[in-house]
């Protein structure tokens, strides 16, 4: 909820503001740039490298949520995801930066 996240910026300018979304991928990123928050946070399957491109190249950090399968897990990483939350272990320790 964006006027959430700016409200806590109001309050505190350093506190970390990520925008949860599953939907409206380039409205929500593009809210995310202009208002300086500090990441994104789309459903796994709405992120492209150019979107993680995009976003790194402005100082923010993409973190993905679901992420159902190894796969996709390992697609993500690939692409530079910081972030990367799923319900099932993959084994062994894949922690993303």
């Amino acid at each position: 909820h964006l006027p959430s996240l700016l409200k806590i910026k109001e309050l505190d300018s350093k506190a970390y503001t990520g925008y949860l979304f599953e939907n409206d991928t380039e409205i929500k990123a593009s809210e995310a740039l202009r208002n300086k928050l500090t990441a994104i946070h789309p459903r796994y399957n709405l992120v492209t490298q150019e979107l993680v491109d995009k976003m790194h190249t402005n100082g923010m950090k993409v973190a993905v949520w679901t992420v159902p399968h190894r796969k996709q897990y390992e697609d993500l990483e690939a692409a530079g995801v910081d972030i990367c939350i799923s319900n099932k272990y993959f084994g062994g320790n894949h922690a993303i930066r």
